[in-house]
């Protein structure tokens, strides 16, 4: 044993020298107790040699935010399989900068576990990207959301499985383009966050394949179809399976036309497509009509208000009856919002043009559209289909 050695075991607390400890061998590093090895003073001294030599128990002793850019991108990928989660969490953003593609390639499931959002973050494009799936998937849900999804690749993002696609933020999530949401497996798509997808852009949403959008879960294609059912075409909509609409009820767009479809009984009975049909339908009077309200609709099959439908189709109402001035001030104040409706309410007398009729009868729904009423549970219509309507057509 040198005399460096022996110095520091006679006094653990004695400070070595960075020559000291420069010279000291493997074997004398292992053999010095862990209090003189945490309390190096010149940790920086070590070299490649020495740091990738040592023993697991020596290793766990050095303090490793105290070593240089230098002196980590000189650690092997035992070594650095090694580290302990809190020498791993104690790295700083600029040692995590100096950690080659290839160490990073290497890095334990374990080790990367340990890092913090803010070494993630850290994270160049070309570092990011030399992570594998696998390993994408051992991050915190912190690390993982302080991740830029744009700088993945498409091999990292066909490997992402459901549970770490679920730990996206929902900013995360919208800032996907289109050929990235279309790289994501069937796993991957299924974990999204329900708010996820509904932030989607119109335009991310509107060029997705049928196959992608059977990916989604029953609450992402919920939260889709409640604020974007608009830029989803029928055939897209029809895609959607039984299972993936078992917790659909809004249907319409964000800010505007929605409707609260209240599925009766009588609807678990009705042949394939029944569901997708009716919220197709009531998609397309959403992209129509642009007023910001939501209409409460009860749909059931055979069946409409308890009562059997002798028709293909059949609907009822709920409503009251208001003055020609009530509905023609109504009118006139909604016209600004379309130049069609401004031409229409034009034409209308400032009096009642039927004098032997003084109350005009105006169903709940158009109530909401026209601001004569501002009730919200109030079920506004029935509607009813039997058999023989084609569902998909609606």
């Amino acid at each position: 044993m040198t005399a460096a050695a022996s110095k520091a075991d006679s006094s653990a607390n004695s400070t070595l020298t960075p020559a000291q400890i420069a010279a000291l061998t493997t074997a004398q590093l292992n053999a010095l107790p862990a209090s003189t090895i945490s309390g190096f003073s010149a940790t920086q001294a070590l070299n490649a040699t020495q740091l990738n030599g040592v023993s697991k128990t020596t290793l766990d002793a050095i303090k490793i935010v105290n070593l240089s850019n230098a002196q980590l991108s000189a650690l092997s990928a035992n070594t650095l399989a090694n580290l302990t989660s809190a020498q791993v969490a104690s790295l700083t953003t600029s040692q995590i900068g100096a950690l080659s593609n290839a160490q990073l390639a290497g890095l334990s499931a374990n080790t990367l576990s340990a890092l913090t959002a803010s070494q993630v973050g850290a994270l160049n494009t070309t570092q990011t990207q030399s992570l594998s799936a696998s390993q994408l998937a051992s991050l915190s849900q912190s690390a993982v959301q302080s991740l830029n999804l744009a700088n993945l690749t498409a091999k990292q993002l066909s490997g992402l499985n459901a549970a770490t696609a679920g730990k996206f933020t929902a900013s995360q999530v919208s800032s996907l383009t289109a050929s990235q949401l279309g790289q994501l497996s069937a796993s991957a798509l299924g974990g999204l966050s329900a708010a996820g997808v509904e932030a989607l852009s119109t335009g991310t949403i509107s060029s997705r394949s049928t196959a992608t959008l059977k990916a989604f879960s029953s609450a992402s294609v919920a939260a889709l179809l409640a604020n974007q059912a608009t830029s989803l075409s029928t055939a897209q909509i029809s895609a959607f399976s039984n299972a993936q609409l078992s917790k659909v009820s809004l249907v319409g767009a964000k800010g505007g036309l929605q409707f609260n479809l209240q599925w009766a009984s009588t609807a678990s009975s009705a042949p394939t497509g029944f569901k997708n049909a009716a919220i197709a339908a009531a998609s397309n009077l959403a992209s129509t009509f642009t007023n910001s309200i939501v209409v409460n609709l009860q749909v059931g099959y055979g069946k409409i208000n308890g009562q059997t439908v002798g028709a293909v189709a059949e609907s009822e109402s709920t409503g009251n009856f208001f003055t020609y001035s009530q509905v023609d001030g109504a009118l006139q104040k909604d016209a600004g919002n379309s130049s069609y409706q401004s031409q229409a309410d034009a034409t209308l007398t400032s009096t009642n043009p039927e004098p032997g009729k003084s109350q005009f009868y105006v169903s709940s729904a158009e109530q909401k559209a026209l601001g004569l009423s501002s009730a919200t549970g109030e079920r506004a219509r029935w509607l009813c289909l039997a058999l023989g309507l084609d569902p998909v057509r609606l």
